[in-house]
């Protein structure tokens, strides 16, 4: 005991503390989700509408359709993930349009790479959204929140051509959605599944999209309407369904998108 007792006093405290280190190591993936916030500040009044809307228990679909640069990402995603931190879901399932621009169908197929490298680069516009939005409320641990909460499934990405026979519950997110054709809309609004382990979960599907800026030439040129459009005109009457309109009038990303929506054909 005596020589451990000299061995300890003669060691210096980067020795100390490495020494300590490598006996008790310090739990460095623990996120600390208590203090991380998220603020939802609406910058129009179609965009307070929606987030009323989302607010909404009894509404279970969401729609959020408009121009783009009105917000409708941001506030799908913020309010989403607000529930998810506040424990209100058990999480938040982001359905992925995976139609390239000017493309005629999903063709991910043809990508190089596993399914996670076909799938990343439609994942970055939402990823970066939400680590924005979580800079934007304080939050300095924002790139670490994100990726725990993915690596974690409690945010989990996928793709449409994948989620038949799967039960969904928490929150459903579907942006972009002017890309789904009907069929695509019916498979994803019947994954919809309740949470019975706890009454005051969530359980909501959130859509948005453009209807003026579908990609796929299979709704294009035989004038389809697409899944997005199909399903607000025949779900609209439902107690359980919001619409929020937004126009040129509510862009936020840049004052000359609006003028270039208001030109553009």
């Amino acid at each position: 005991m005596a020589k451990k007792k000299r061995l300890v006093e003669s060691l210096d405290e980067d020795e100390l503390a490495y020494i300590s280190e490598k006996m008790y190591p310090i739990k460095t993936n623990i996120i600390d989700f208590e203090s991380c916030k998220v603020h939802i500040k609406c910058k129009n009044s179609h965009q307070k509408e929606f987030l009323k809307q989302l607010d909404d228990k009894n509404n279970v679909i969401c729609f959020g359709e408009g121009v783009a640069g009105t917000g409708k990402s941001y506030i799908s995603l913020a309010y989403s993930l607000k529930q998810l931190l506040n424990g209100r879901c058990e999480k938040i399932t982001i359905i992925v349009p995976t139609c390239p621009s000017g493309g005629d169908g999903i063709e991910i197929g043809y990508l190089k790479g596993n399914y996670d490298e076909k799938i990343g680069p439609f994942l970055e516009a939402d990823i970066d959204t939400m680590k924005k939005i979580l800079k934007k409320s304080g939050n300095s641990n924002y790139n670490e929140v994100i990726d725990y909460l993915i690596k974690d499934g409690k945010i989990d990405f996928q793709i449409v051509n994948y989620i038949r026979g799967k039960s969904i519950n928490g929150i459903i997110l579907v942006n972009e959605c002017e890309q789904f054709t009907k069929e695509n809309l019916k498979l994803i609004l019947t994954r919809i599944e309740d949470d019975d382990s706890e009454e005051d979960m969530l359980t909501k599907v959130i859509i948005t999209g453009d209807l003026t800026q579908c990609d796929r030439k299979l709704i294009n040129n035989n004038k389809n309407k697409s899944g997005m459009e199909y399903a607000m005109d025949t779900l609209k009457d439902l107690d359980e369904v919001s619409i929020t309109h937004f126009d040129n009038s509510d862009v936020v990303r840049s004052k000359i998108v609006s003028k270039i929506l208001d030109l553009w054909n």
